[in-house]
């Protein structure tokens, strides 16, 4: 099966950002985290039902989809926190992605302990 990928025009980012008065990479950087969700969310992916969206993101795309509020960054939450396999699968899926894309974003994570 032959793997078609979608992008986004030179000359769209320009005509949004001017609409937004914003810059052009702002545009770029949302429509590249934007693709990033929905391959992260997809039917077969190992990792939707691992973690949950969360943050100024995942409210725009959920409430107001149609209304430009561009994202900066992807925070999740992993749903059961007691599975080290989580992690490790999250870590592997994602770096694995990123090569596919040929996207050079880097993520980092943080690890809270319940007293925090």
């Amino acid at each position: 099966m032959e793997r078609r990928r979608i992008l986004i025009d030179a000359e769209r980012i320009r005509r949004l950002a001017r609409e937004e008065k914003i810059g052009a990479a702002v545009v770029e950087k949302d429509y590249a985290l934007t693709w990033l969700l929905s391959g992260f969310f997809l039917k077969d992916s190992q990792l939707k039902d691992s973690f949950v969206l969360k943050g100024g993101t995942a409210i725009r795309k959920a409430f107001f989809p149609g209304k430009w509020r561009f994202s900066e960054d992807l925070d999740f939450t992993v749903v059961d926190r007691n599975d080290a396999n989580s992690m490790s699968l999250y870590r592997k899926s994602w770096t694995c992605f990123l090569q596919r894309a040929a996207l050079p974003i880097p993520y980092t994570h943080t690890m809270l302990t319940p007293e925090q």
